[in-house]
């Protein structure tokens, strides 16, 4: 049978529509994704890296400088990283109208994505801790300029470091460091409350007592005594500095920043340790288990490199005190990770440097190596 044979006509079915839709929105997923999920791209930052402050401006440690010249340096330092770092100032001002500054260090958004967290190291708290002060700086060095550093601490995390969070206490003792000893050991502020029940008209304020998360509570002292050293103030978050810190940490929590990590260089006289909370209490904190481990491993590490003997613990089983920073931090803003470092420090004249060297190497192989244990963790 003869018959002309016909092209059949192509039928367009449902499930070639929904092929060609898929294709097509792969193919607009693929055309958007690097606006809406940039790279992490070294190219893009790379001759601000390879940038560095001049030598001969950078702080070389060979002395102790007053909070206004540390502002001044930092100020200086920060503006030339200010892809990566910048300063900011707290409110409200000291008794004596100092100013507390924080630096804020994190790599540029075209080289990081999420980030894991955001730690905190604050020094200059007990004001005759000279070098913990440098300590901060040395860090903010470290961070902004070393390889090893930088990757990862400062690409997965951001850092917010206060140098000084009692300006009044750490000048006053600088000033008189060579003048009168004992008072240059003053841990205070320098608010002075006229009252009948200060005839002494004794000066100052324990800043790390001041916190409102137990305070008032130690039985070890009158808290009422105004000369005491770790005079507690009149009701909680009575002083500037505490009001201050109080804020900044709070604001960060309402933008969903919360702090993850708090790391306090302090010092002790005789004793090197790592201490983590609770101090009010000899009670447990439920994640004492890892507190421990972090403290444990960082005072191997210290221990090794730099011969010292570094002991760690809850801070309550080596001293007990209430309204302490770290028991706040825990307790009100749940950050789980909190430690205070204490390297030995020698109470001296603002030249001699012989053990702020030390002091820092010390302090900064306990800042990273907590802050590689919490890599593990977040």
């Amino acid at each position: 049978m003869d018959f002309d044979e016909t092209i059949p006509t192509r039928i367009v079915t449902r499930r070639n529509v929904c092929t060609l839709i898929a294709l097509l929105a792969f193919w607009f997923a693929g055309a958007i994704y690097p606006f809406l999920f940039w790279p992490r791209s070294y190219a893009k930052i790379k001759h601000l890296e390879q940038a560095r402050f001049p030598e001969n401006e950078k702080f070389k440690f060979d002395r102790h400088l007053y909070s206004n010249e540390v502002y001044a340096y930092l100020e200086n330092f920060t503006n030339f990283y200010k892809h990566k770092a910048k300063i900011f100032t707290l409110k409200p001002s000291t008794f004596e109208g100092r100013t507390i500054k924080v630096v804020r260090l994190r790599f540029p958004k075209e080289y990081n994505n999420k980030r894991k967290g955001r730690i905190l190291v604050v020094a200059g708290v007990y004001a005759p801790v000279w070098d913990s002060v440098s300590a901060a700086i040395d860090l903010i060095h470290k961070l902004c300029e070393e390889c090893k550093y930088k990757v990862p601490y400062l690409v997965d995390y951001e850092w917010y470091i206060i140098p000084v969070l009692n300006p009044d206490g750490y000048d006053y003792t600088l000033s008189i460091r060579d003048k009168d000893t004992d008072k240059a050991r003053n841990p205070k502020n320098r608010v002075r409350y006229v009252t009948p029940n200060n005839p002494k008209h004794c000066y100052g304020v324990y800043i790390d007592r001041n916190f409102g998360f137990h305070w008032g509570e130690s039985k070890k002292k009158d808290y009422n005594d105004y000369c005491w050293v770790g005079f507690a103030g009149l009701y909680p978050f009575s002083e500037s500095e505490s009001k201050a810190f109080r804020r900044f940490v709070v604001n960060l929590y309402k933008r969903r920043q919360p702090i993850t990590m708090y790391i306090q260089l302090h010092g002790h006289i005789k004793v090197d340790g790592i201490w983590y909370p609770w101090r009010f209490t000899t009670q447990e904190p439920f994640n004492q288990p890892i507190l421990d481990a972090m403290a444990k491993g960082a005072t191997k590490q210290v221990n090794e490199i730099t011969g010292a003997y570094f002991t760690h613990n809850q801070h309550s089983k080596q001293d007990m005190a209430s309204g302490v920073i770290s028991d706040w931090l825990m307790g009100i803003m749940q950050v789980l990770y909190c430690f205070i470092v204490e390297p030995s420090y020698l109470v001296t004249n603002s030249t001699d440097v012989a053990d702020q060297h030390l002091y820092i190497e010390k302090a900064r192989i306990i800042v990273f190596s907590l802050t590689k244990y919490l890599l593990t963790l977040t």
